[in-house]
């Protein structure tokens, strides 16, 4: 028997591009470091393209964690939230992530979207 390490979160390069990566998991106060770890290096200008359809949750931490994302690109490029679920959408919309200029939140268009609840 091996064992497993569960992992809450995990950022993934997607291959589309030095500035694209998939979230998955759950983004949480244990997990903004993840997200600081992975995106702190980033130099130069350009857009940053985050896929959320593996994301399964997040929290404050985690929406303080796209805040500062949104900061740290406002004059270099956009920051696109690519497909979130569901219920990471509902939470999206609740805080008003919108009201960031650079923001660009872009919804599931696979047919997969859950129906509300």
């Amino acid at each position: 028997m091996t064992d497993e390490i569960l992992v809450a979160f995990r950022v993934e390069a997607d291959g589309n591009g030095l500035r694209s990566f998939r979230l998955m998991g759950e983004l949480d106060l244990n997990a903004v470091d993840g997200i600081a770890d992975a995106f702190g290096d980033l130099e130069g200008d350009g857009d940053l393209e985050l896929d959320l359809s593996d994301l399964t949750f997040i929290d404050s931490a985690g929406i303080a964690a796209i805040i500062r994302l949104c900061r740290l690109f406002q004059d270099r490029g956009r920051v696109l939230l690519l497909r979130p679920r569901q219920q990471v959408r509902r939470v999206l919309d609740l805080v008003g992530l919108g009201r960031f200029p650079n923001l660009v939140l872009i919804p599931r268009d696979d047919g997969l979207a859950e129906s509300p609840a």
